[in-house]
């Protein structure tokens, strides 16, 4: 395995973290308001 595709993978999946976090985040305080 490249170098290379070893960044993208770890670019990508940080991203893929990131946005889970923050959709996590923003539903639980959708949740949070909602009461």
């Amino acid at each position: 395995m490249s170098h290379q595709g070893i960044g993208t993978l770890v670019c990508r999946a940080a991203v893929l973290a990131k946005l889970s976090i923050s959709s996590t985040t923003s539903s639980a305080l959708d949740l949070r308001s909602g009461w």
